[in-house]
């Protein structure tokens, strides 16, 4: 970051004594220092119903027919000449034929309209639409509370860091000032996304570092995994440019981008090194989106950032935290 000086090794951080011009200290120092994580907070230029269905069963209409009962046929009477049945043979029982019908039993008259109800020729109504689904709740944003307790915790960290406040010196002027202020957005200033939560903590493991800042930022909607997407194309095309400070102190910035880290939903990463006249600072920066939450993990050294595997193991530890981070 480039808001961040680091003590010079010659004179461990102390002052001049008093006496001196406080210009020419205050621009000594400064040339003598290592502004470490001057990098990491200057970097930033940009934070985890189904419808019923109506019923489709059409309402049939139960039909019955019904019709007068035919009269009852009058019996035949049988006729003088009419043979007369057999005598059945003893002990075998036989039944009395009943009357028997010559004729048709005749219908009922009249013009063919039937007597009874007819049945109902109209089609069956359609059933009615389906109710549409009801619109999603939208998610309850975190709190920064909630958001602080799923940052890294510093038992989870390399041994030797501690818990720490970074100071902020960004650079008045840059020879690519939207590359400084994406990154500024990023690492350094606080988020004024609507709606958006924020929480936020850094660690050193000595006075000149190295330095890890986790930022954690909770988004509605898609904004997590559109903020990755946009610092990405952004950042990729900043190459090499300069910084001056209003005291007169000038750097010279490199922004390497390194491509997807394989972490989250989204992820990118890239190198930033920061030369100035007495020193070297090197970060790695690391973006992950997870479901509502954006990660920005800036971890830096100098001459040399640590080291890139230790840096996405942390990343991919700061995003295993976020299990309940809902958009």
């Amino acid at each position: 970051m480039t808001s961040y000086r680091i003590p010079s090794p010659d004179t461990g951080g102390r002052t001049e004594p008093p006496g001196g011009t406080p210009n020419r200290a205050r621009r000594s120092a400064r040339r003598a220092a290592v502004p470490a994580l001057a990098t990491l907070l200057l970097v930033a230029a940009i934070g985890c119903g189904g419808g019923g269905e109506g019923d489709d069963r059409a309402g049939k209409v139960r039909t019955t027919e019904s019709a007068e009962p035919a009269p009852e046929p009058s019996p035949v009477r049988p006729s003088a000449t009419a043979p007369t049945p057999a005598s059945p043979s003893p002990g075998t029982a036989s039944p009395s034929p009943g009357p028997t019908n010559t004729t048709a039993s005749p219908g009922p008259t009249g013009t063919g309209t039937p007597t009874g109800p007819s049945p109902s020729t109209a089609p069956p109504p359609p059933p009615p639409p389906p109710s549409p689904p009801p619109s999603p709740s939208p998610a309850t944003p975190p709190t920064a509370a909630q958001l602080g307790r799923a940052l890294l915790p510093t038992d989870g960290l390399p041994a030797g860091y501690i818990r720490t406040t970074l100071p902020s010196h960004p650079p008045n002027r840059a020879g690519r000032p939207d590359c400084v202020q994406r990154l500024n957005a990023l690492e350094l200033h606080r988020t004024t996304h609507p709606g958006a939560v924020e929480s936020r903590a850094a660690w050193a493991q000595s006075r000149s570092g190295p330095f890890l800042q986790q930022v954690l930022r909770w988004y509605p909607g898609r904004a997590a995994s559109a903020q990755v997407g946009t610092a990405a194309r952004e950042l990729s095309g900043c190459g090499t440019y300069t910084l001056s400070w209003p005291d007169g102190d000038t750097a010279r910035q490199t922004v390497t981008p390194l491509g997807g880290a394989g972490i989250g939903d989204t992820s990118w990463h890239a190198t930033i090194t920061v030369r100035y006249a007495a020193a070297t600072v090197e970060e790695t920066m690391v973006l992950v989106a997870v479901r509502g939450c954006l990660i920005v993990l800036s971890h830096l050294g100098s001459p040399d950032a640590p080291s890139r595997a230790q840096t996405l193991g942390l990343a991919r530890s700061a995003a295993g935290r976020l299990p309940s981070c809902r958009t």
